[in-house]
């Protein structure tokens, strides 16, 4: 925890409060299909909307624009709460969440100020601010997370891995340029 400030939180699926075809168009109720990216799907089902911020994905959601889009799970809450015609949901197969960071550089010339600020961002009442000003979830496990989003321990999580672990910046690449068909 020393060097977290807040979970940049679990990717989420934003779904449009109208009912999906069948349980079988679910992406979460169906294990092996696959949503990457900050996307929206088109309501023909398809194509698909590469967004230029994952904020502009439950816009078109909550618009109709897009039955389902992919994007930070902050971004989808701030929807919800706000009376969007959205729900969320998390991928089966799991998704992600990952620490923002907050660090010392080594050799700092103002080190005992960097380590109040810090202090003062991992308190208690910052990470309780945090959570009930931005959405954000805390790293301390003593603060409870925005709204009435599932406890971080129970979503199943995946460990996100590196480009040289997906084969290089050129494996992934030609991968993603595959995937949306260019």
């Amino acid at each position: 925890m020393k060097n977290s400030y807040a979970y940049a939180a679990a990717l989420a699926v934003l779904l449009a409060a109208a009912p999906l075809a069948s349980a079988s168009d679910d992406p979460v109720a169906a294990p092996g299909k696959t949503v990457t990216g900050c996307v929206t799907t088109t309501n023909d089902g398809k194509n698909f909307v590469l967004t230029d911020s994952s904020g502009s994905v439950p816009r078109y959601v909550a618009d109709g624009e897009a039955p389902l889009g992919l994007t930070l799970e902050d971004n989808a809450l701030e929807y919800k709460t706000g009376g969007a015609p959205v729900k969320i949901a998390y991928l089966a197969d799991g998704t992600t969440a990952s620490p923002d960071g907050v660090a010392l550089v080594k050799g700092a010339p103002n080190a005992e100020n960097g380590k109040k600020f810090i202090d003062w961002a991992l308190s208690k009442k910052t990470q309780e601010l945090l959570v009930k000003e931005a959405g954000r979830r805390s790293v301390r496990t003593d603060v409870s997370g925005p709204g009435d989003l599932p406890p971080l321990g129970s979503l199943k999580l995946v460990e996100l891995k590196t480009i040289d672990e997906l084969g290089g910046t050129q494996a992934v690449l030609d991968k993603w340029r595959k995937a949306v068909g260019q």
